[in-house]
């Protein structure tokens, strides 16, 4: 099940129909709410029988796009949505962020570096962590959280404050290592290491796209209040956001990219 997807059907779930300017013919209110029930039909369907994968964590930030979907869809009642998945997503992602918050405090439990994939260890869970969080707070704002619940969001913001790094970004993962860490040498001898990070080849230690969806989860937290932790947290973000930014107001895929749609520069390719 596609990410883009889903988030389609979000913004049609979510987003109010616009009126149209006279040049343009206003969309059938309709077929807008049939496209909608059949999109909710094929969740319900499919989302439970997602199969499992290992490093890029699919269920989870599916489980939650997916319990947007239904606490936003208008035609998805306080009543109804009881009734709904939105009960069976929530217990699955309680009990996967508790196993996330628990792991992430442990140094064994991290990766080396920020582009590593080692088997085992705790990977790319920041972007799913928030997309849970967004979700908890939908609960709450709907009087439908349980202590679990409250607990469960209080441990994602733990977790995402604890991931953000020094630019005020986030990458896919924290990571543990240190300067004399041999497991961080990987399969290249240390001067042709230091020559590919120098060149800006390495592995990012944060994205523009995890950082927009943590960004956005503890933006909502925070205007929610109640979280004065959460205003340091989300200034050093826009510090990040400021600098990251082209000079043509696009973003790259991280800060170190000097352009959007190019991989190498012509530079870095000599």
């Amino acid at each position: 099940m596609g990410h883009a997807r889903l988030a389609f059907l979000l913004v049609l779930a979510a987003v109010p129909v616009v009126r149209a300017r006279e040049e343009a013919s206003a969309p059938d209110e309709g077929a807008r709410r049939t496209a909608i029930r059949k999109g909710v039909a094929y969740l319900d369907d499919r989302l439970f029988r997602l199969p499992r994968t290992s490093g890029t964590p699919q269920r989870p930030f599916t489980f939650a796009v997916a319990g947007l979907v239904h606490l936003m869809n208008a035609e998805t009642r306080t009543g109804a949505a009881r009734a709904s998945p939105v009960i069976r997503i929530r217990d699955f992602l309680v009990d996967w962020v508790d196993g996330v918050a628990d792991r992430a405090g442990e140094s064994a439990e991290l990766p080396d570096a920020p582009g590593h994939v080692t088997s085992g260890r705790l990977v790319q869970y920041t972007w799913p962590t928030a997309m849970a969080g967004w979700f908890f707070a939908e609960l709450q704002l709907r009087g439908m959280e349980t202590p679990a619940a409250r607990r469960a969001l209080d441990r994602c913001v733990e977790v995402l404050v604890a991931a953000q790094q020094e630019n005020g970004g986030w990458g896919h993962h924290a990571w543990h290592s240190s300067p004399d860490d041999e497991r961080d040498s990987g399969l290249l001898p240390p001067d042709l290491r230091e020559r590919v990070r120098l060149a800006g080849h390495s592995y990012p230690t944060t994205l523009v796209s995890a950082s927009n969806v943590v960004s956005i989860t503890l933006g909502i937290l925070d205007a929610m209040g109640g979280r004065e932790e959460l205003g340091p947290c989300l200034e050093r973000a826009r510090t990040y956001y400021r600098e990251a930014q082209l000079d043509d107001g696009s973003f790259p895929y991280d800060p170190s990219q000097r352009s959007a749609c190019l991989l190498y520069t012509s530079d870095a390719a000599d």
